[in-house]
């Protein structure tokens, strides 16, 4: 199994603990909302998009001259994950069955036969099987992935467009996972060529990027960006932030607002203030790192 594979199921397996325990404690809202979370944050919005480039194999799995050569490894990687994403689909099926009978019959039915019916099937039963170091460090990877989608989706390169990507990570463990997971990275983030370094001496030059828990992630943006355009634009955003902090700091200024106006509506004005300086700043960063010039 790759590591998706065993993330998941590590996954799975502390769902059914947890909503066992819910169910017989008949917290059944805390019970609805972890599987949501499984099904929905988890299965498919992680697991379903990691297991996609094995599923895009053709082919059968067997004999022949396919099965003796390369395609054999790549159709048994394609097994694997249809068999993980089988278990755990028919399983949360189950879990689910108290609260949503009907649906999950219909969903149940169109699955290779197990049954007369998915309400006479035995609970998910618990094989012990957790990893939890693996979905710490899942988590991180998972991270990453969203931390490169922002800084792509903020300076503007196009959705089609690969990066390159820098990873500075301390932990020698971790890095170890991260070259494995390099595929991972390159099928969700869209990156070209990774860069998984131990320390580093200063910051990529014009490059933008951000820091997380345990890695700091840098993505080089020379040959991605026309920077004089750019630099026009970000100082345009940041003249239009500077007007709007400016009215809204003069609003909330004004005895005759804050004394007449209900408490909520000057609160959210001041969040409107907080959230026009916060841009501000991140727009300033933003320029300092277009101007950043390699010396």
């Amino acid at each position: 199994m790759e590591l998706a594979d065993r993330w998941i199921l590590s996954r799975y397996q502390d769902t059914i603990t947890k909503v066992t325990c819910l169910l017989e404690a008949y917290d059944l809202g805390e019970a609805g909302r972890l599987l949501y979370e499984f099904v929905w944050n988890e299965f498919c919005d992680w697991y379903i998009e990691l297991a996609k480039k094995r599923l895009y194999t053709k082919g059968e799995l067997g004999g022949g001259a396919e099965a003796a050569g390369g395609g054999s490894a790549a159709l048994s990687r394609r097994y694997v994950a249809q068999t993980v994403l089988f278990e755990v689909l028919e399983g949360t099926l189950r879990l689910l069955h108290p609260f949503l009978p009907f649906l999950t019959e219909e969903i149940w039915q169109h699955l290779p036969e197990q049954g007369p019916t998915l309400m006479l099937q035995p609970w998910p039963r618990l094989d012990g099987y957790r990893d939890e170091e693996l979905e710490r460090r899942m988590e991180v990877l998972m991270s990453i992935i969203r931390a490169i989608r922002n800084i792509r989706a903020e300076v503007g390169v196009a959705p089609g467009r690969k990066t390159d990507v820098i990873l500075i990570c301390g932990d020698e463990q971790l890095r170890r996972f991260l070259l494995q997971a390099q595929n991972d990275l390159q099928q969700l983030a869209a990156c070209e060529k990774i860069e998984i370094l131990d320390r580093i001496d200063r910051k990529p030059p014009q490059s933008a990027g951000t820091a997380l828990d345990e890695v700091e992630v840098f993505i080089p943006l020379r040959g991605l960006l026309d920077f004089d355009k750019e630099v026009d634009k970000v100082k345009k955003e940041i003249a239009g932030a500077l007007g709007e902090e400016e009215r809204l700091a003069a609003k909330l200024a004004n005895p005759g607002f804050t004394e007449k106006a209900p408490p909520e509506v000057v609160a959210k004005e001041q969040e409107k203030l907080e959230a026009a300086r916060g841009r501000i700043k991140l727009l300033r960063e933003r320029l300092a790192d277009l101007k950043d010039e390699e010396t």
